[in-house]
């Protein structure tokens, strides 16, 4: 009878161990999967977005809970401007052409539609409406002028002032021919030592020496 209770101990045993291995199975199988599952999807979604003919994207309807993204890329500023547009609800059920009528420049914007997202992007040659408002100094014929943009970056010439360069102290002069200057007006050139009407002193010996 022993012996008959230790075998029936060891079956039940080998029964838990089974159990066991089976659960764990089942858990990596599942695992495996789910992660295969995911990857297939993204794959099929990378494919989706390259693939697909555009003229489709501008048909497809806005589901409810869409984020409608806004990209206007600045190429004279290399700057990229990124918005979303506010109550994105109410386009819910619109198609993406419906959506870029309410835009001037509809005919100008990339669509990419990803889950949950609608992705606008278009390509503007001009300045960033930030760097717009900057302006520097540089140099035309001879002439200081105020440069539209920030330094390093030629927006066309704002305005000449009456300064011309060689009224300008030699460390100044550098910097406006090297366009580094960030200014706003011809004012503040004067306020930095410029002359206006004579050359500066350092100029006027030169030109005594040579007399």
């Amino acid at each position: 009878m022993g012996k008959s209770m230790r075998q029936g101990a060891m079956v039940s045993d080998m029964g838990w161990a089974s159990i066991l291995i089976l659960l764990v199975f089942l858990f990596l199988s599942s695992f495996t999967l789910t992660y295969l599952g995911v990857i297939a999807y993204d794959k099929w979604v990378a494919v989706k977005e390259t693939t697909s003919d555009p003229r489709d994207i501008y048909n497809e309807r806005i589901t409810p809970g869409t984020v409608i993204e806004l990209r206007t890329e600045y190429r004279m500023s290399q700057h990229v401007q990124v918005e979303r547009l506010p109550q994105p609800e109410k386009w819910t059920g619109y198609t993406v052409r419906q959506l870029l009528q309410r835009f001037p420049e509809q005919g100008s914007w990339q669509c990419t539609m990803l889950p949950g997202r609608l992705v606008l992007v278009r390509t503007v040659d001009g300045l960033s409406p930030q760097d717009a408002l900057r302006r520097h100094a540089g140099v035309a014929n001879g002439v200081v002028a105020i440069i539209i943009g920030p330094p390093g970056i030629n927006g066309g010439i704002d305005r000449l002032t009456k300064i011309e360069l060689h009224q300008l102290p030699p460390g100044l002069r550098q910097r406006v021919e090297a366009g580094t200057l960030e200014i706003a007006s011809e004012e503040e050139l004067i306020q930095m030592g410029a002359t206006v009407g004579r050359p500066h002193v350092a100029d006027q010996r030169a030109f005594s020496q040579e007399d």
